[in-house]
């Protein structure tokens, strides 16, 4: 199964500790040809949908970025695929949870993420939300991610029924 995960969710955290589940990083798309300027090729998300497929074909769930270029890719290809997002209600909580982890990591892809949050937050959900039928939705800070998975592979067979 694919998941689409909002930043956040702990897609790297559960792919470090289980290996069944596999955090396809997108910031590993963004190049550096040396001058310092960073430069994503402008079909990166076919080749990233095109991997994260075959890895699910394998037998792994694969999290995924939620990209609006990714989700419209991969929605287009498979429908072996959910989403998992925050409810806007932990929008305030979610926003400080990203903060936090920047100041931990100082690096560019948690400021980015921080921010893209800070300004962009309910949009981002609604936005998922209305391109992937089987999104799950985060009510609490304390959740357990892989219930949520569960979740979403319940409502997924019981679709294909």
């Amino acid at each position: 199964m694919i998941i689409i995960g909002y930043q956040g969710i702990g897609k790297t955290t559960t792919s470090i500790v289980n290996n069944r589940y596999i955090d396809l990083e997108s910031s590993n798309f963004i190049y550096d040809h040396g001058d310092g300027l960073p430069f994503r090729d402008p079909f990166w998300y076919k080749v990233y949908a095109n991997i994260a497929i075959d890895l699910s074909s394998q037998g792994y769930d694969v999290f995924v970025s939620s990209h609006e270029s990714v989700r419209k890719e991969l929605i287009g290809r498979t429908s072996d695929i959910c989403a998992i997002v925050p409810d806007t209600s932990l929008k305030d909580s979610w926003i400080a949870k990203l903060q936090d982890r920047y100041k931990q990591t100082q690096s560019q892809k948690d400021y980015k993420a921080w921010q893209n949050a800070e300004e962009r937050f309910e949009e981002n959900i609604r936005e998922i939300i209305a391109d992937v039928p089987n999104t799950i939705k985060l009510t609490s800070m304390d959740y357990d991610l892989l219930f949520a998975v569960i979740q979403a592979r319940c409502n997924l067979e019981s679709q294909n029924r």
